[in-house]
């Protein structure tokens, strides 16, 4: 697992092709779920969310673009601090807010996304196997190229 500045995306030979907008653009006007209010349903919703993107290519690595935090007031700074501190960066989000993993790092790419629903920011996530992509909104909806089971 890695964090990643928008540099580091952009000159990573696996990564600059990728144009994370056009991919965005196509979550979103994809299948739209709301993103329930009680923190038990987002959580299921999170989990389920990346499980149905990792199912269809489970040796492709992961990344979630982190955005929008800092909407909402009572997100809590140090529990995103603490847990980029456990996974070796030391970095603050604004500088690095993408996270790369490898199909071994599942739980962990997991948890950052329930805690980035849990505080309503805006993240996107994409399969870099098959392209597959999911959309979480600060607006309390989110997106994906592909039906949900829970739908």
């Amino acid at each position: 697992m890695q964090f990643l500045s928008d540099t580091e995306i952009n000159s990573s030979a696996e990564l600059s092709h990728l144009s994370l907008t056009e991919l965005l653009e196509k979550s979103q006007s994809s299948c739209r779920l709301a993103i329930p209010a009680d923190a038990n349903h987002r959580t299921q919703l999170a989990c389920e969310i990346v499980q149905g993107l990792h199912a269809n290519n489970r040796d492709s690595r992961l990344l979630v673009r982190t955005l929008g935090w800092g909407v909402w007031n009572g997100e809590f700074p140090r529990v995103v601090e603490r847990f980029r501190k456990s996974c070796g960066e030391s970095r603050p989000l604004i500088e690095a807010p993408h996270l790369l993993c490898t199909p071994g790092d599942l739980q962990d790419f997991e948890a950052w996304c329930i805690m980035g629903v849990l505080q309503l920011w805006d993240l996107h996530l994409l399969n870099l196997g098959n392209h597959e992509s999911a959309y979480f909104s600060h607006d309390e909806w989110c997106a994906t190229t592909w039906q949900p089971a829970a739908n």
